[in-house]
Parts: C-alpha cells; sequence; structure tokens
C-alpha cells in the first residue's frame, strides 16, 4: 500500500509539472488563434500588411513599458500609453492564468505603429482567451477605412503575420479583440 502511495504522488507531481511546462510553451506552438470562436488561417507576409503608422515624427521616440503581477486568484489589468498618443491595455480575469505571472507589457510608437506590442514572459499561454485593447489614436489613418483596421498576431516560426481579428471603437480610437498567448501583435490592414 506504501509503495501505491508512492507512485500515485510521483505520477501527480509529473501530471502537475507537465501541465506547467505546455502553459509556457514558446508561442509558435500554439494553437491557432481564434477570431469569434472560429479558428483563423488567414496569413500576411510582412509586406502585404499594412501596420498603422504615427501621425508625427515626435511620436516615433515614444516608449511605453509598463509591468504588474497578474494573480490566479484576482488577474488584473496592465495599461500602458498616455492621452496624446492613446492608452493601450490587457484585461485578466480570475483563473486566466494558471499561476501569477509579472507581465511586461513593451509599446513604442516605433513598435506598435511600425510592427508590434510586445508582451512577456514571451509565449505564456493562458486558460482563457485575454481582453486586449490596441489604441490607434496617434496613428495615419490616411487612405485607410477605420472599419477594416485588426490586431494580427506575428509568427515568427513561419514568418507571417495571422489575424486574430477586432472590434473597432473609432469613438475611442482603440481596436479590441481576444488573444491566448504573449508574443508580438500589431495593429493593420490588409
Amino acid at each position: 500500500m506504501k509503495n501505491f502511495k508512492t507512485i500515485l504522488a510521483s505520477l501527480s507531481t509529473a501530471a502537475l509539472m507537465t501541465a506547467m511546462a505546455l502553459s509556457f510553451n514558446a508561442c509558435t506552438e500554439q494553437s491557432p488563434m481564434q477570431v469569434g470562436g472560429e479558428s483563423t488561417s488567414i496569413t500576411r507576409a510582412p509586406g502585404e500588411l499594412n501596420i498603422l503608422k504615427s501621425t508625427s515624427p515626435a511620436s516615433l521616440k515614444k516608449a511605453f513599458v509598463s509591468q504588474k503581477l497578474i494573480t490566479v486568484a484576482q488577474g488584473g489589468k496592465i495599461e500602458v500609453g498616455d492621452n496624446q498618443h492613446g492608452k493601450s491595455r490587457l484585461n485578466f480575469k480570475s483563473g486566466d492564468v494558471s499561476q501569477n505571472v509579472l507581465v511586461t507589457f513593451s509599446w513604442e510608437s516605433t513598435g506598435l505603429l511600425e510592427g508590434g506590442a510586445e508582451f512577456s514572459p514571451h509565449g505564456t499561454v493562458f486558460n482563457n482567451p485575454v481582453q486586449i485593447r490596441l489604441s490607434y489614436k496617434d496613428a495615419d489613418l490616411t487612405g485607410i477605412n477605420e472599419e477594416d483596421i485588426k490586431i494580427w498576431y506575428f509568427n515568427e516560426e513561419d514568418g507571417v503575420w495571422e489575424l486574430i481579428a477586432g472590434e473597432v471603437h473609432s469613438d475611442d480610437k482603440f481596436v479590441q479583440g481576444y488573444i491566448e498567448h504573449f508574443s508580438r501583435y500589431a495593429i493593420g490592414t490588409e
């Protein structure tokens, strides 16, 4: 009976370790992104996607970085930006992460408006899709239909942008969607 309990304890520990390891796989090994509950397969090569760009040269030197501890029990919100450039954020609900995690949200005008918002620890996978809002308040919209703006994820392994989707809030100048893991994201049009 003692050997049985030892074996059972070992199996439980192994199962827990496996679950934790799976939650931190590299982002190129994730399941497909979800758009309205359905898998998406829309991809664009870097040159085929029109990433939004800033309206002013001064904005190109602006960078925002924020860190926050997101807990399993309470979740949390992490926000970057300001009133001039707009505010971008992630909203975590209770249980969205498997363990407490210190999240870093990096948003640079040269990044988001020319290639991406970066979240780390890179590759962290969520238990549930997490709400993301990316601002385009400081973006040059010349020739762009705001309703066509979407959130895209950069798949490093394949070297392509994958469509996440997004709901445009033109009055407040942000796109909202849901992501399943940390990586590099951007807003743009096809």
